[in-house]
């Protein structure tokens, strides 16, 4: 070995390699820009963001938050710039990652390849001996050095997932806020047309339209203690905005901020959930691409804000169940996506459709698969009930949840709009309340379906093709910059963002058959088909926002394509825990039906056994579970 090799040996843990100082040192600083870069310019804004944020709230500025924006010279505003550009660069940053970690994976194989071609063009085929010797130690050398580099790659990804475990959900905190920034602050912002800002008006002082009634509810709920009238739809966001009012004192902005530290933290915790599955990479995918739609209503009151929050914490909370493989885990997903849903109302299907999971993933045997199926429904019945209470005790006792669906099934009925309906029938819904109009409409509606099927069908068919045909775009514009098209920058940044998902969507099947065993593609064949299923009904009124629920498993399928190659092990410790809580809920639910001794016997065992489940779970699912549980008790 020559003296170069031993020097790069010597700084690689002693150990001998047949690499060259100059390549090991422009291997390791590839490795450095690509992990560390990003990382650093990460930190240093989020440092200056939240420096400049407290320098304005001690000089006591009205809104200290957006001060970081108007310190910037020049049009467009910088900051402005950064925050729509956020979700590409970090997109990006995650494509760098995977295509040099697969290239470092592959260039094993591909030296070893090449060697032996090359020693066997040199020596012929007159001697296997020589032939296969030559070859073999051709294929070592490159192997060796093929494998240093890969420990390198390994030490450093590894440093980085740590550093962001620990510093994650401050740039979240800062990339989430950043947004409440730009809508605060009184700069021009490019005509972005995924943009709802406009449900903030008077640079967010004032909700409007939907944004309006649901702060309203939240300022009746306060002070009468009740809910208005029309807040009885979905209870649940009123409610919770009101308790987010009364923690902040009445001011609007404060509790915007904490509503923005909440989704922060949400999408923090299904990042990390995602990279504990498919790695880091997927893991910085996905947050971007739910960012990306998070923007949009985070600076707003409207529900799709919370119903993301609790959305992202139930995708969380169900990666981590099929990764543990524990049914309790799931259960609390199931409940956490329950309560989603009654938040902002989606795609209708997904409830039946993860019960229909539980059987298929907690198997094999049908009496798992029936234990498994009622322990998700009762999860996802308790969410519902959560809702019931909520209206029962704060309502008028009229149960209007979901009514406003009513209008939008008349008008796929005949062929219009849910605005329509209101405006053909007006005279016959004079004097009816909410509840009566919703009969009267589904009423209407199988009128309409029984007389003429095919316009219902016809409505159902153009939904799904509208959804169908929008929705790689749609992911592409947001996650790009939404800037005039005269501008090359704009179009060259748009062109690869929608190249990029492309690729991103092919990737899907590969990485589902190389992880085939471990029935990635059940959770995702069920998130896509009950998607599919919702959008006939809801897409053509709705758009994409009465998907903010589902939205962070749906894009699973586009994060998964930065999935690692390895699968990180189960502990096995979890195994006896899974099995005492499935055990522990089979025995819960048939308590009213013991005696009183041998019930609290019972109920001893569940609360021992759920017990065990909180003492072996990752920190992950504790804070998952604690803020599932303080939206619920608030």
């Amino acid at each position: 070995m020559n003296a170069a090799s031993k020097t790069a040996a010597d700084r690689f843990g002693g150990k001998r390699t047949p690499i060259s100082t100059t390549s090991l040192f422009a291997w390791r600083a590839m490795f450095r820009i690509v992990f560390y870069l990003p990382l650093l310019l990460g930190l240093a804004g989020t440092f200056a963001f939240f420096s400049v944020t407290l320098w304005s709230w001690s000089r006591g500025e009205s809104v200290p938050l957006a001060e970081f924006v108007r310190i910037w010279p020049g049009e467009p505003n910088p900051a402005v710039i950064a925050e729509l550009l956020l979700p590409w660069m970090i997109l990006v940053w995650a494509a760098v990652g995977c295509a040099i970690g697969w290239l470092v994976r592959g260039r094993r194989l591909a030296e070893g390849i090449v060697a032996r071609r090359r020693a066997t063009r040199r020596f012929g085929w007159a001697s296997d001996a020589a032939s296969g010797g030559a070859s073999g130690t051709a294929g070592e050398a490159t192997g060796e050095a093929a494998d240093t580099v890969g420990r390198l790659w390994r030490v450093d990804e590894l440093r980085l997932r740590r550093l962001l475990a620990r510093w994650g959900l401050p740039l979240a905190c800062a990339v989430v806020c950043l947004r409440l920034a730009v809508v605060w602050s009184n700069v021009d912002r490019p005509e972005d047309p995924y943009d709802y800002a406009p449900y903030a008006a008077m640079l967010g002082h004032i909700p409007w339209s939907d944004a309006g009634g649901y702060y309203k509810g939240a300022q009746y709920f306060n002070t009468f203690g009740r809910l208005d009238y029309w807040n009885q739809r979905r209870p649940l966001n009123a409610l919770l905005f009101a308790v987010r009012l009364s923690l902040c004192g009445q001011s609007l902005h404060l509790a915007l901020l904490l509503q923005a530290i909440l989704l922060a933290t949400s999408l923090y915790l299904f990042a990390a959930a995602v990279a504990n599955r498919y790695g880091l990479w997927a893991a910085l995918a996905a947050f971007a691409i739910a960012w990306s739609y998070g923007r949009l209503y985070v600076a707003t009151t409207l529900s799709e804000t919370l119903g993301l929050t609790i959305g992202a914490i139930a995708a969380a909370l169900l990666l981590q169940a099929q990764t543990r493989g524990l049914i309790a885990l799931a259960a609390f997903g199931g409940f956490a996506m329950g309560l989603a849903m009654a938040v902002r109302a989606g795609a209708l299907f997904l409830l039946p459709g993860l019960i229909l999971w539980a059987a298929w993933q907690f198997g094999p045997g049908w009496r798992r698969r029936v234990a498994a199926a009622s322990v998700m429904a009762v999860g996802i019945g308790a969410a519902l009930l959560v809702n019931s209470l909520a209206l029962r005790c704060y309502g008028t006792g009229e149960n209007m949840a979901g009514s406003n669906f009513a209008p939008t099934f008349c008008g796929m009925a005949e062929g219009k709009s849910w605005g329509d309906m209101y405006e053909k029938y007006r005279g016959q819904l004079d004097g009816l309340n909410e509840k009566e109009q919703a009969a009267f409409f589904y009423r209407k509606a199988w009128e309409g379906i029984r007389a003429n099927p095919s316009i219902f069908i016809g409505m159902m068919a153009r939904g799904e093709k509208r959804f169908i045909r929008d929705l790689r775009p749609w992911i592409a514009g947001l996650t790009s910059l939404p800037l005039p098209p005269d501008r090359s920058i704009v179009r060259k940044i748009a062109r690869t963002n929608h190249w990029l998902l492309t690729l991103m969507l092919a990737a899907l099947p590969l990485t589902l058959w190389r992880w085939r065993h471990g029935g990635d593609w059940r959770l995702l064949a069920i998130v896509v088909l009950a998607t599919l299923a919702s959008a006939p009904f809801l897409y053509l009124d709705g758009g994409f926002r009465v998907f903010a629920a589902s939205w962070p498993l749906f894009i699973l399928c586009w994060a998964i394509a930065f999935a690692s190659a390895e699968r990180p092990r189960l502990p096995a410790a979890m195994a006896p825990t899974a099995a005492a809580t499935i055990a522990g809920t089979k025995e819960a639910a048939v308590l009213p039906k013991e005696s009183g001794q041998r019930a609290s016997c019972r109920l001893g065992s569940w609360a021992r056994a759920m017990g065990a489940l909180w003492r072996f779970a990752a920190p992950l699912e504790r804070t998952s579970i604690a803020l599932i549980a303080i939206l619920t008790v608030a």
